[in-house]
């Protein structure tokens, strides 16, 4: 083989593998924007998880809260229905009072009566001694 075929193959062989290594940046160059492309989408979705982590420990917060009132409620719930039932107790303990009361005046009523017929059982008598004398 002369020099000329060997350099014409060389050339040939030089053509190809420069072909061969453009194609190779090509496919580094979309390799390098995939890259790029995922470090984006992860930036993205981290952001997005940050958000929701965020979103998580508020409502975590929150729940926490509302558990703190819901037992400041019901510990208030308690207070006032230990104090329902003693306010309940004192009304039965005043209305049994009053019924006794009541009591009490009917039967001074009725003595009041027996005095007043006693009272004028007496002035009649008085009154017909009166006239006796």
């Amino acid at each position: 083989m002369d020099i000329s075929a060997q350099l014409e193959s060389l050339k040939r062989e030089l053509a190809s593998e420069q072909q061969k290594l453009e194609g190779k940046e090509r496919e580094l160059e979309r390799k390098g924007q995939d890259i790029a492309r995922l470090k984006r989408e992860a930036t993205t979705i981290e952001s997005a998880k940050k958000a929701k982590d965020q979103e998580l420990v508020k409502k975590n917060q929150d729940i926490a809260r509302l558990q703190g009132e819901a037992k400041n409620i019901e510990a208030a719930a308690s207070v006032k229905g230990q104090e329902l039932a003693r306010k309940n107790q004192e009304a039965e303990r005043l209305e049994s009072e009053a019924k006794s009361i009541e009591g009490e005046i009917g039967r001074m009523k009725t003595e009041m009566q027996r005095h007043e017929q006693e009272l004028a059982t007496l002035q009649r008598e008085v009154a017909e001694m009166a006239k006796k004398k």
